[in-house]
């Protein structure tokens, strides 16, 4: 559906495996400015941000800023902190308070954002000025089916009445 700010979504996930899945599991999808020779030039950057305790903070190239509610059982699964990927794509604080990720213009006057109801993680830049806001899927037992509910915005507004507008759109995180 599409209203005056944007899209709303839906995200229809089914279980269709004979294992229940755990309390992380998520999906992580893609949402950029497409390629070099096709790609929106005007959010083409890395003005990402964040919702944080202390406010809305920049994404630094490719650091993961967990969901504040999980990041205690993220950290439980390897308390070496040796997992695969940490060199690509290292945790980092602050955690992340909201599953909102917000994007400026190059010129300043739009704001480009994605949001999920239910949030794993957040991340971005890489390879393509990337977002990547993670859908916290879990636990799904086999069979089972979950939906979540997502917005895409595009406006021409200050950060702040955006920041206003997915709060009154999802006032409520898991």
């Amino acid at each position: 559906m599409v209203d005056g700010s944007g899209a709303t979504l839906t995200l229809h996930a089914r279980n269709a495996t004979d294992r229940d899945w755990p309390e992380l599991a998520g999906i992580i999808p893609c949402f950029n400015p497409g390629p070099k020779e096709s790609q929106t030039q005007a959010l083409a950057n890395e003005k990402t941000s964040f919702p944080t305790s202390q406010g809305m903070l920049l994404l630094k190239k490719r650091e993961i800023h967990w969901n504040h509610n999980l990041r205690a059982k993220v950290d439980a699964v390897q308390p070496d902190q040796n997992y695969a990927w940490k060199e690509k794509w290292p945790k980092a604080d602050p955690n992340a308070v909201g599953g909102f990720l917000m994007r400026e213009t190059n010129d300043g006057e739009w704001r480009a954002g994605i949001a999920w109801e239910r949030f794993l993680s957040c991340q971005g830049h890489n390879p393509r000025e990337c977002m990547h806001l993670g859908i916290h899927l879990g636990p799904l037992p086999a069979g089972e089916s979950r939906n979540v509910r997502g917005k895409i915005y595009l406006v021409r507004e200050n950060s702040a009445l955006l920041l206003k507008r997915y709060g009154k759109d999802f006032p409520s995180e898991e």
